[in-house]
């Protein structure tokens, strides 16, 4: 409550503990969409993965890095699937529809979420 603790520090510690006791787990390589013609007033983030401890947290975390306010979350996980929708809109309120800034969120995102076996295959 003080501040005094680096958040993203305790989670990184706990959560490569978590993953060494899944790393066996053959989960579908992540997905990130960003959709600017579903909503007149949001960009809508849609993030498809695999449930892991502290993912709402590194997805959330990517979004604001990248000067986006989250204005309506839609969070759904079924067994270890998750599809994670954002409505988002940039500080100055407007939709993110350059084609540069769209890029850079998706692979802000894609880079806060972990390599699944599926994607280690294709390193």
């Amino acid at each position: 409550m003080a501040g005094d603790l680096d958040l993203a520090a305790a989670l990184k510690k706990k959560v490569r503990t978590y993953r060494n006791g899944k790393a066996g787990l053959d989960q579908k390589p992540h997905r990130v969409t960003l959709d600017n013609t579903s909503s007149s007033f949001f960009t809508i983030i849609e993030v498809f993965t695999y449930d892991f401890l502290g993912l709402l947290y590194s997805i959330t975390d990517a979004i604001y890095r990248c000067g986006l306010n989250i204005w309506v979350a839609k969070i759904a996980t079924k067994a270890d699937q998750v599809v994670d929708v954002f409505y988002v809109r940039d500080i100055n309120g407007q939709k993110v529809d350059l084609p540069e800034q769209v890029t850079a969120i998706k692979a802000a995102i894609m880079e806060r979420l972990p390599a699944s076996h599926a994607d280690r295959l294709t390193q």
